[in-house]
């Protein structure tokens, strides 16, 4: 997909944008895990909490073998929503269709 995706953008001479998602699994579905997860409050806390307070994680969390699958669903879904199509040639990659130069995006996870 990627060398596809490459290609095609470079033959018809669109724009290529890289973007970070360093902080890409605060921004997941809720998680569906049978049995919650909990972790301590990083040094100093958060404000309002007591400091012996455990955290419910309630989202996909990096490291675990339902991070990466979660997220990228819920990057697919909301790709979806706002009128992206999935293309037929890739399941990781989305077309926004426009007149003059579709806007493409690669989610680079498995499907």
């Amino acid at each position: 997909a990627v060398y596809g995706a490459s290609q095609t953008i470079a033959s018809r001479q669109w724009k290529l944008r890289i973007r970070d998602v360093r902080t890409a699994f605060f921004q997941s579905r809720k998680s569906d895990r049978p049995i919650p997860l909990c972790c301590e409050q990083p040094e100093g806390g958060f404000p309002g909490l007591d400091i012996e307070q455990l955290i419910l994680l309630a989202t996909e969390v990096y490291g675990l073998v339902s991070g990466p699958m979660g997220w990228t669903s819920t990057a697919l879904q909301a790709r979806l929503d706002v009128g992206y199509r999935q293309t037929k040639y890739s399941s990781c990659m989305v077309v926004l269709p426009a007149p003059e130069s579709p806007v493409i995006q690669m989610i680079l996870f498995p499907m």
